[in-house]
């Protein structure tokens, strides 16, 4: 997990979805969770990220291998537990919180994906939040 923040990411995903499962159905576990995870993505949203290569001595690049970016981090961090926690109101609430956060940390070109993001949770709450009020931390459109 020092060496790789995806697999750290994974397995923080893995419990909140899980803890998120109908037959444990504990929001609060899925919450910390995102708390852990919104500590990693705040750590990373202002790290350059190193792009898939690796080069000699003279800088030649010798190796090419998939990395991931920042999408990629994001998408794997928010996905599954947006559509595992998409009937809980604490889940999608500290959700948004941690998009919103970030989005006012990030840098304009890694914007993109918490915007999208921040779109999609408030899509998944107007289908699965029936009642108004419970969506009103959604606020405004994302900024």
């Amino acid at each position: 997990m020092q060496q790789d923040a995806a697999f750290g990411l994974r397995q923080l995903v893995d419990l909140a979805s899980k803890a998120l499962s109908p037959g444990i159905n504990d929001p609060t576990t899925a919450g910390q969770a995102i708390d852990q995870i919104h500590d990693l993505l705040r750590r990373l949203v202002m790290r350059p990220l190193e792009p898939g290569r690796a080069a000699d001595a003279e800088g030649a690049v010798r190796l090419v291998f998939p990395a991931m970016g920042w999408a990629d981090y994001v998408a794997l961090a928010v996905d599954e537990i947006r559509i595992y926690g998409a009937g809980s109101l604490q889940v999608m609430r500290q959700l948004h919180e941690m998009l919103e956060d970030l989005l006012a940390l990030a840098s304009d070109e890694r914007r993109p994906p918490l915007r999208e993001q921040l779109v999609l949770l408030a899509a998944a709450s107007e289908r699965e939040l029936v009642d108004a009020r419970d969506r009103r931390f959604l606020g405004s459109s994302p900024g």
